[in-house]
């Protein structure tokens, strides 16, 4: 992993996400089941946004410690979240405490994004394990998003 920032959703960041998810994903036991996770960033900057598109995205596919990660949103998957890029930059570079306070501040700004777009699926859905995990991977991500 690199310890040098990366732009959200760039090219750089999904290189850096794919091995953070990798490392984080070692040893995940998820009984042979897949889970998919998406997400879609609409109103992206121009140079983000490939040529006939209108948003950036990004997904990834883990099934017990295996991952696949790819660029752009799916349409089906456990969870599937479309929101605006500047709407959820504040939530991309937010690294989660854990004091009730917060939590709270987080669920404001998580609020604010989810506000603008959609999302399908819950995260409590997921395997405690595997929550925790992205919970990690979101946080490590944080510290390197710009």
């Amino acid at each position: 992993m690199t310890d040098t920032q990366v732009e959200f959703a760039g090219p750089e960041w999904i290189a850096a996400i794919t091995d953070v998810l990798e490392k984080a994903m070692a040893g995940l036991d998820t009984g042979g089941r897949t889970y998919v996770i998406s997400e879609e960033f609409t109103h992206a900057p121009a140079h983000l946004v490939a040529a006939g598109q209108t948003s950036v995205g990004w997904h990834f596919k883990v099934t017990d410690d295996k991952v696949e990660v790819g660029q752009g949103a799916l349409d089906t998957g456990d969870l599937v979240t479309t929101v605006d890029y500047q709407a959820c930059l504040p939530v991309a570079r937010l690294v989660y405490g854990d004091t009730p306070e917060a939590i709270e501040e987080a669920m404001k700004v998580r609020s604010v994004a989810q506000a603008t777009g959609t999302r399908i699926g819950d995260e409590t859905s997921l395997p405690p394990d595997l929550l925790a995990r992205l919970m990690r991977v979101h946080n490590d991500m944080a510290r390197l998003t710009r």
